[in-house]
């Protein structure tokens, strides 16, 4: 999705498109771009370089493994299990591509949403398929007093 969601981007920034076809493109930008996960990919490798090993002690000698694992202990004189995630020198590159997946979309779709409005003539934070927060509309006074 990460992949898809930069090619639509692409897409959208340079092909010679219909304006109808443009909103479409960039519905789908938008779409694939909620569903991109690849930045939380990298953050969950970071976390497990940094937890494994502590969580697979804490597993062993303090939680419903422990029992068990002083057995394997003290009968075959190993440790039970340990767990490690290490990064490699690829994790940069990964890392990087991570943080660039996250911020060029929310770079690029307000440019690409003032260009569409600019060659449509249109407001597209008034149509609901565009609005992306509700801090701009005006909610509707819709309480009652009651009165003693």
């Amino acid at each position: 999705i990460p992949v898809a969601s930069q090619v639509f981007l692409l897409i959208l920034c340079f092909a010679p498109l219909p304006y109808q076809r443009q909103l479409l493109v960039f519905d789908i930008c938008r779409a694939l771009d909620a569903w991109a996960a690849f930045d939380v990919f990298a953050m969950a490798l970071t976390i497990s370089h940094f937890e494994f090993g502590i969580f697979s002690t804490f597993l062993m000698h303090y939680n419903n493994l422990a029992h068990g694992c002083n057995l394997v202990v003290d009968y075959l004189h190993e440790e039970c299990f340990h767990m490690e995630c290490s990064l490699t020198q690829g994790y940069v590159v990964l890392g990087l591509a991570a943080v660039l997946s996250y911020a060029v979309p929310k770079m690029a779709f307000p440019a690409c949403r003032a260009a569409l409005e600019e060659r449509g003539g249109l407001d597209l934070r008034d149509h609901s398929r565009f609005s992306d927060d509700d801090s701009d509309e005006e909610e509707e006074d819709t309480s009652v007093s009651i009165d003693g």
